[in-house]
């Protein structure tokens, strides 16, 4: 949770800098990537908060993981996209790139780490 939130904090930084997104530009991708960068927070919450006691709540905890997963993936092609589009500093993008992909190895982690405790989550097929 903690690498998710200084993550929010570089991506709220960068776009917010005329340096890495230029006003003339801004509009193109600065909505979108802050849009999903609070889904991704508002998700990570929400998955946080459940002790998986029951099937129903292991499920669903799942579920929000996974869909920060995916969320975390579209950040990483939203910044992708937006340094082929605009003038970003590559090392600014880097930096974005290397906290994403932590965050997604410590939610996997986190995943494996119910699957210890509580089990493996049976998906529905």
């Amino acid at each position: 949770m903690r690498e998710t939130a200084y993550l929010a904090d570089r991506v709220f930084e960068i776009i917010q800098k005329e340096t890495a997104f230029p006003k003339r530009s801004r509009w193109l991708f600065a909505k979108q990537i802050a849009d999903l960068m609070n889904e991704i927070l508002i998700t990570m919450e929400e998955a946080n908060k459940p002790e998986a006691q029951t099937e129903a709540l292991r499920i669903r905890r799942y579920e929000l993981q996974q869909i920060v997963l995916g969320k975390l993936s579209a950040l990483d092609r939203i910044f992708t996209q937006a340094m082929r589009s605009i003038p970003i500093d590559p090392d600014k993008l880097d930096a974005v790139g290397g906290h994403i992909n932590e965050c997604e190895r410590l939610i996997k982690a986190w995943i494996k780490s119910d699957e210890k405790r509580y089990g493996a989550v049976k998906r529905s097929e």
